[in-house]
């Protein structure tokens, strides 16, 4: 599968993603990363799948502002609406209220978290039955989230849970003949080599690939 990843933000360097998935390339993906956010480098990548790990927060590297403007947020529900598949991790959910179309593609949005802290990510649902996964405890950051839809609407399989409360950590969207993936761990290095976060994010990717 042929995967565009755009990450790099203020708070997520996008050295943090590049290598946490590398892995994937061992199971025949072709990856290609990107930190600048335009519709020209996605329309231009003709990815099967976009990962996205990028907030819309203030300055990178790059010296980037909110980089989601209306052009970008139209071509994001389009892209899924015509059948595209999009993951979105982590700092991905961090979300301008003024980007009401694409909260909603994405099914919610961060609203905040406390200090990073010891979180339990457990399964939930029918999508991991039988995948052998068990929960995984790591100290991370612990994303509250603010619905955008309702939540019946979401396939719902993965929550977080730590001593400031239980939050959904993962779910599925359909949006017209598309498929929108969350997993929302991910802010430290040591979350992305865990092998339960591998496994993780192949099984997402193998759902949004139709193999699964």
């Amino acid at each position: 599968m042929k995967i565009c990843v755009l990450c790099d933000d203020r708070y997520h360097p996008g050295n943090v993603v590049t290598d946490g998935l590398q892995f994937l390339r061992g199971a025949g993906h072709v990856l290609e990363f990107a930190t600048a956010a335009s519709t020209g480098t996605l329309s231009k990548a003709m990815a099967d799948l976009i990962i996205l790990c990028k907030g819309q927060i203030e300055g990178n590297e790059c010296g980037e502002g909110l980089w989601m403007d209306a052009e970008l947020e139209k071509w994001f529900v389009e892209f899924v609406r015509s059948g595209g598949k999009l993951l979105v991790v982590h700092s991905g959910v961090v979300i301008e209220e003024k980007n009401r179309a694409f909260r909603s593609l994405v099914g919610g949005s961060f609203s905040h978290h406390p200090e990073a802290c010891p979180i339990v990510y457990s399964t939930v649902g029918d999508f991991l039955t039988g995948a052998g996964i068990d929960d995984m405890e790591v100290h991370d950051e612990h994303y509250f989230i603010d619905l955008a839809v309702e939540k019946e609407s979401l396939e719902i399989f993965l929550e977080g849970r730590s001593n400031h409360g239980c939050q959904p950590a993962g779910w599925f969207r359909k949006e017209g003949s598309g498929l929108v993936g969350v997993l929302t761990p991910g802010h430290f290095p040591a979350v992305w080599r865990q092998p339960h976060f591998k496994q993780l994010l192949t099984l997402c990717i193998d759902r949004l690939g139709g193999s699964r």
